[in-house]
């Protein structure tokens, strides 16, 4: 689960179970963590259940959901 929250509409806030992530339209699917202090990729999945995962620029792994 996601759960926004911002004024405008070319960036958001969002909190999840990995803590607080920022995007925008200008930059997605890179994600900054501010928890991890790093940006995040989000690759989606494919659609047919797959969930997707995110890449950890800070520590170089993958995370998936």
């Amino acid at each position: 689960w996601l759960y926004g929250s911002g004024t405008t509409t070319g960036s958001i806030w969002l909190w999840s179970r990995l803590g607080w992530l920022w995007t925008g339209d200008s930059i997605y699917p890179f994600i900054w963590s501010d928890s991890r202090h790093a940006w995040l990729y989000y690759y989606r999945g494919t659609g047919s259940g797959a969930v997707g995962w995110f890449y950890d620029y800070g520590s170089g792994t993958v995370r998936w959901l």
